[in-house]
């Protein structure tokens, strides 16, 4: 059972304007935690494990997000750190479609995209997530001025 106040911490993020990113080892239960918050709402999911998604999102002018965000006001991308480019992809989604609820999960690899991320302006909001199996032992890493 994944923990409740990091449920929480989590969904007090919705809606602010900020991606949430929730990075850390396999199989600690990222996915899952996610598809528990997003349980009941419509949302796009993209799986970076899907060839034609790492395509389609490697890079993407601001007109083919569009076509591909269509009307969801909440795009759900996993496994991300497969898709090349993503920084720069989930950074033109941020500053461009800012009305779009981002939330990105995938391996301790996506770390690298903090320097990226970080020049955002502070539009991210990034929880490392090292499973049930630590009892539960997350941290918040503030990239941000806020």
């Amino acid at each position: 059972m994944i923990n409740r106040t990091l449920e929480s911490k989590i969904e007090n993020r919705f809606g602010t304007g900020k991606a949430i990113l929730l990075i850390g080892p396999r199989q600690v239960g990222k996915t899952t935690l996610f598809n528990r918050l997003l349980e009941g709402k419509e949302y796009l999911f993209l799986n970076g494990d899907d060839p034609t998604v790492r395509k389609l999102l490697s890079n993407p002018n601001l007109e083919q997000l569009k076509n591909i965000i269509g009307n969801y006001k909440t795009v759900y991308i996993d496994e991300a750190q497969r898709i090349d480019n993503i920084g720069l992809t989930l950074k033109l989604i941020k500053d461009q479609l800012k009305s779009v609820q981002l939330l990105v999960s995938g391996s301790s690899a996506l770390i690298k995209l903090r320097s990226l991320l970080q020049a955002e302006n502070g539009n991210i909001s990034c929880i490392l997530f090292l499973g049930e199996n630590l009892n539960q032992t997350w941290a918040f890493l503030k990239l941000s001025n806020n």
